[in-house]
Parts: structure tokens; C-alpha cells; sequence
């Protein structure tokens, strides 16, 4: 491949001079120069406004300009080309002056020889080349940087303001720069969020915490990012405004609150008219009508305890619900957890037992919340267990007390086990083969943790699960 030939200008009234740079240039075999002379600055404004150059050597001391304002002039129209500055002796010291004010490099005539005429020109167009790839990236980086919908700032360890996005800026004013984030952010002066995240995040590491009260009350989804800034280890911090989000999944938690409360009371009046006819209430039944009313009635509890998953989901998502701990007996909750599904367990044909070697321990608990976590799972076991058994063990220590709920049935896979007590999830129970664990399970944890209890499971695919529940005990 042909190597292009490189333009150069030379702005210089000596004639000497220039021609001994043509005699250099020519000698030259493996640097491909075309050179170009002008005698004095307004031809050589005149050549430089025609473009298609690559370098321009230009003496300061010049028929129709004198000094750094030559400089200057050429800087003006030149854009993008590289300038070496050719001086003497006597005006070295303006000479780098025109490299600080961006020239490339300067020579002073009649020293280094023609080596170093050349290199100095080599270089000189590559760091030239250089800097307009740096500028071309700086100006996409901040073409970007204005055109995404987030406030961005770089922080030190200790929280100090380094760097503030143009979004930010305009908010906060230049003046934020070298303070305390939490300081410029926050009404009350209090920090946001843990500042030790600052201090330990690593290189490349990136962290998302949510924090409230920032900017007015917004609330933002905060992306951490260790990064090296001046040389330093910084973090920048990404802030996304979800201030929107939150009121629509407010609005929609709070719909679901209201219609979920609406249906509840009528679906349960069903089935209080289904237990009445079942028992004969109505009259004598067929087989066949005693049938049908099982059925229905077997659908509409279904229908009750999804609404009242809603409906809990929609208190636990605002926030509103409460506990009320008293001491009660491990064994009672145990009891009222089961009551409901020992009729179905043994219609299944499957094995129960409950195992108690703790007497009347007593826990510290809300009883009605525990009784609904356990009850819960025990019935996932019985929805999900096809044959074998199904058991519940109490047991404690110095601290806490421990139920916990086996079955045979298909286990959980362990890419599932993860996200087993989260919202995401779209079934209710065990995972089968279209989907994971739902509502009752998010719904136990969350019941779990608002009492400082907590459930965790034990499973593996095809030899069933151990769902352990850890309630403290009440101190004595």
C-alpha cells in the first residue's frame, strides 16, 4: 500500500531557510514530505485557508508580523493542523510560549541538525492526530453524556463532589463541586445512604441502592460505579428519578387494595352459603349436587386466599401493615397452621405427622400473621405432594423457636431456590415445569421478617422440600 504523501507549509521570509528545509525533505527516503513555501504571513493565511495540509512550520519574525501574535493568527485559521514554531536565539522564550498557547513543538534555527527537524515534524502530526481523536471522543462523550435523562456526579471515598454532570450543574451550580454530596442533596443535612459503599467498592464493581428524600423529595435509583478519576480510585454515581414509577405502582398497589377488598367479603359469603347447604340446611342433597357444592366451594376458597394474597401483597408493598407480638405456644401455632389441610392430606392418601419435643414453649410472635406464613407452605406441600408424607417438626434453642414443614413432593429446582420468596414469581407453591413459587411464599417471608423471624428452604428436584421457620422466643 502507497504511503500518502504529507503537505507542508512553510511560512518563512528567508529563502535560505527554506530551501535547505526542501534539500532535508528530499533526503529524506523514508519520510514522504511535499513541502510549500510562503515568504510571508498573508500568503501563508491565504495557503492555509485553502486546506489540505498536514503541517506548517512558521517563523515568528516575519515581513508582515512579528512574535506570538503570528502565532496566534495561524492558530486561528489553522484548525486541526499541526504548527511547529521556528524561532532563533534571541526569541526562544515567546517560542514556548506559542507551545503552551498550542503549538506543537518549537526549533530554533541553525541547532539539531536535520534529524531533529524531521522527527520533530513526525511527531508533531501524530500527536496532532492525537489530540483530535481524544477531541472527537471528548465531544461524543459529552454530546452523550447531555443527552441522557440521568444526573451523573464522581465522588471521592469521604463523599466529596469531584465532578457534576451538565443536568446536575444546573441545578447545584459549580459551586457543589468540593463538598459533601449528602450537603448539596439533602434538606435535612443528613447523608442518604451508607457512605462506607464509597469506600469499599472496587475498580469496575457497581452497586444499585434506592434512597429517598434527595433533590426535593424525589426519590432515586442510585447506580455506584468504582472508577480511577486524576488517578485516584472515585465512584460515579448514576441518579435515575423513578419519583414517577413510584406514584404508579402506588397507584396501582393501592387499585389492587381496593378491588381485592371489595371481592373478599362477598367470595367469602359464598362460602358460607356452601357450608350451609352442605349441611343440609337447603334440604337433602343428591350425591351428585354434594359433588358440585365440594367443587365450588373448593374453587372459591382458591378465589379467598388469592385475594387475600393481593390484598396482603398490597399492604406489605405501601407499608402499612403492623404486628402485634404476644407470647403464644409454638404448638398452637403448629396446630391452626395444619387444621385446615389434615382432612385433604389424608383424602390424598398421603402420611402426617407432627413431631413436638419441645412441650409448651412459648415464641413471641403476631399469632394470626405466623399461623398464615406457615399455613402458607403446608399448603404448597399438599398441593404439590402426590404420595408419600408430609410432616412438621418443632424444635428451639437458647434463642429461637423452629418449625419445619417436609414433604416428598417435586422439590425445587436449584436455579429457582434464589428467587423463591420474591413477587416475581407467577406460581403459587413449589415450581413445576411452566413457572415458579407465587404470592404465599413472598407473602411468608415478608410476615417472617416483620416479627424478626425468618423462613428459608431445603429442596432439590424429585425428593421433596424443608421449609424451616425461626420465630425468637420470649425472654424470660
Amino acid at each position: 500500500m502507497t504511503q500518502k504523501r504529507k503537505k507542508v507549509l512553510m511560512i518563512e521570509d528567508n529563502p535560505g531557510d527554506a530551501r535547505l528545509m526542501q534539500e532535508a525533505l528530499s533526503e529524506a527516503k523514508d519520510l514522504l514530505f511535499d513541502l510549500e513555501w510562503a515568504e510571508d504571513l498573508a500568503k501563508g493565511l491565504q495557503r492555509v485557508s485553502e486546506g489540505n495540509l498536514d503541517l506548517i512550520l512558521l517563523d515568528l519574525s516575519l515581513p508582515d508580523s512579528h512574535g506570538l501574535d503570528t502565532f496566534t493568527r495561524v492558530q486561528s485559521k489553522a484548525q486541526g493542523i499541526p504548527v511547529v514554531v521556528l524561532t532563533g536565539l534571541y526569541d526562544e522564550a515567546v517560542a514556548i510560549k506559542a507551545v503552551h498557547e498550542g503549538a506543537q513543538d518549537y526549533l530554533v534555527k541553525g541547532q539539531g541538525g536535520t534529524d531533529l527537524f524531521l522527527r520533530s515534524m513526525r511527531y508533531a502530526i501524530e500527536r496532532q492526530r492525537i489530540e483530535e481523536e481524544l477531541r472527537r471522543s471528548n465531544d461524543l462523550n459529552q454530546s452523550i453524556l447531555k443527552a441522557l435523562p440521568f444526573g451523573m456526579e464522581i465522588v471521592d471515598e469521604k463523599g466529596n463532589i469531584l465532578y457534576l454532570s451538565e443536568r446536575f450543574e444546573s441545578i447545584f451550580g459549580k459551586e457543589a463541586i468540593g463538598k459533601k454530596c449528602w450537603l448539596v442533596y439533602r434538606d435535612d443535612k443528613m447523608q442518604c445512604y451508607d457512605c462506607a459503599l464509597k469506600s469499599e467498592i472496587r475498580i469496575g464493581e457497581v452497586k444499585s441502592i434506592e434512597s429517598e428524600g434527595i433533590i426535593g423529595g424525589k426519590i432515586f435509583q442510585i447506580m455506584h460505579i468504582g472508577i480511577m478519576y486524576q488517578g485516584k480510585k472515585a465512584v460515579l454515581e448514576i441518579f435515575n428519578d423513578i419519583t414517577e414509577r413510584r406514584r404508579i405502582e402506588q397507584m396501582k398497589s393501592d387499585f389492587v387494595a381496593l378491588v381485592s377488598h371489595q371481592l373478599k367479603t362477598p367470595v367469602g359469603e359464598i362460602t358460607g352459603y356452601l357450608d350451609n347447604m352442605l349441611s343440609g340446611l337447603t334440604g337433602e342433597l343428591t350425591s351428585k349436587q354434594k359433588q358440585y357444592l365440594r367443587e365450588m366451594k373448593e374453587i372459591n376458597s382458591r378465589a379467598y386466599r388469592l385475594i387475600s394474597d393481593l390484598l396482603n401483597v398490597s399492604r406489605i408493598e405501601r407499608g402499612i401493615i403492623s404486628v402485634n407480638m404476644q407470647p403464644v405456644k409454638l404448638a398452637e401455632i403448629a396446630q391452626l397452621s395444619v387444621k385446615d389441610y389434615v382432612q385433604d392430606i389424608n383424602r390424598r392418601g398421603l402420611l402426617f405427622n407432627v413431631k413436638n419435643d419441645d412441650g409448651d414453649v412459648l415464641v413471641m410472635a403476631d399469632k394470626d400473621k405466623m399461623v398464615e406464613a406457615v399455613s402458607n407452605v403446608v399448603n404448597n406441600a399438599v398441593r404439590f405432594t402426590e404420595e408419600g408424607s408430609i410432616g412438621v417438626t418443632l424444635t428451639h434453642d437458647e434463642a429461637f423457636g423452629y418449625i419445619e414443614v417436609m414433604d416428598t413432593g417435586k422439590g425445587i429446582l436449584p436455579e429457582l431456590l434464589d428467587k423463591l420468596f420474591t413477587r416475581d414469581q407467577t406460581l403459587s407453591g413449589c415450581p413445576r415445569a411452566d413457572g415458579g413459587a407465587g404470592l404465599g411464599l413472598y407473602i411468608a417471608k415478608s410476615f417472617m421478617q416483620l416479627q424478626n423471624g425468618d423462613v428459608w428452604v431445603e429442596s432439590s428436584a424429585d425428593k421433596g422440600s424443608k421449609f424451616t421457620f425461626k420465630i425468637p422466643l420470649v425472654v424470660v
